[in-house]
């Protein structure tokens, strides 16, 4: 079997939910199954962290932050560890069992991902195109040719991958709610059946990607319409910051040669600053990408402004509000990204 120190092990997991935000007012729980935490910003009995923490073999464990905007992380400890022989062999044996496992649920989720593109596609090319809607008039921005209304009523919104390939749509509410994917009827609520769409690296854009000169990458559709109409240029909506890196990596891929710029979200008025913490993964993994956001005076954070939107709604336009910026670290809220130099 294996040998560690179990207090080393708990420390060590809790002070990695710490780095996260997590508030530890209970004693952690190592039996490998989901467990809810409160996290800073939570009031009353919510409890905005979850964390999975096993001793088996290796210990090991997932910790998420869900108000924090950011994806899940794994954790592993770094403490010593002693197997016997045979453990070893027991433990690589079960390695290798779970890569199986987790390869036949990603198959058989891609398989459910284009039987449900096969759905949303059929749906939106019998959509009826957008004439009005309150959300575009709240935002003061125009649709395109390409945005569609469903039959509630809710904007319709293609989500396509690197190669045109419609895989998924974001639905966009009167009120101006979002959700992806499809609306399942009465029967199929009543039969448990589940209709998963595609996002990962899946993104709307109104030209081909072979027609752009440049890619300018950002959040959501009210943003990517305000910058179309500010900087002249098609622009490509990544649905939200934790798909930017997916997104702007597939686009390097395919078009290596090409500038991409990442017009983020300017989260100051949160705890953390996820849109340009985001952005920042994107510039760590991929250098020349240049970022850029919103420059917010105290007036404009205090009334909790974040997207150029935003900024195109208070003042009518986006000069002077452009700001590039350069990092070396992530951002906490309340703080400004350095400009670049």
């Amino acid at each position: 079997m294996s040998n560690f120190d179990t207090e080393a092990v708990l420390a060590q997991f809790e002070n990695s939910l710490r780095e996260q935000g997590f508030i530890i007012d209970k004693n952690i729980i190592a039996d490998g199954k989901i467990h809810r935490l409160r996290v800073a910003g939570d009031l009353g009995s919510k409890t905005s962290g979850a964390y999975a923490l096993h001793l088996d073999g290796h210990p090991a464990g997932y910790i998420q932050n869900f108000k924090s905007g950011e994806g899940g992380i794994k954790w592993k400890y770094d403490g010593k560890v002693k197997y016997d022989t045979d453990y070893k062999a027991v433990y690589k044996k079960q390695i290798e069992e779970n890569r199986q496992k987790i390869l036949a649920r990603e198959q058989e989720l891609e398989l459910k991902y284009l039987q449900t593109a096969d759905r949303l596609c059929a749906e939106y090319q019998a959509a009826k195109q957008v004439e009005n809607h309150p959300y575009l008039t709240k935002k003061e921005i125009g649709a395109g040719q390409d945005i569609k209304l469903d039959k509630n009523g809710n904007l319709l919104i293609p989500l396509q991958d690197e190669n045109g390939k419609l895989w998924s749509v974001q639905r966009i509410t009167q009120k101006g709610d979002k959700f992806i994917g499809a609306i399942r009827t009465t029967e199929e609520k009543e039969q448990n059946l589940e209709f998963p769409a595609k996002k990962k690296g899946c993104f709307y854009t109104s030209k081909p990607l072979d027609e752009q000169d440049e890619f300018i990458i950002c959040e959501g559709f009210a943003t990517a319409k305000t910058l179309e109409d500010e900087l002249k240029k098609a622009t490509i909506m990544a649905v939200d910051a934790g798909n930017l890196l997916f997104v702007a990596e597939k686009i390097h891929n395919l078009y290596p040669g090409k500038p991409i710029s990442i017009y983020a979200d300017n989260d100051i008025a949160k705890n953390i600053n996820v849109g340009l913490n985001k952005a920042l993964e994107v510039k760590e993994k991929l250098p020349a990408v240049k970022v850029f956001s919103p420059a917010l005076n105290k007036d404009d954070v205090e009334q909790k402004l974040s997207d150029f939107n935003d900024i195109k709604i208070k003042y009518g336009t986006l000069k002077n509000k452009i700001r590039a910026v350069s990092f070396s670290k992530k951002l906490e809220g309340n703080k400004e990204p350095e400009r670049e130099r």
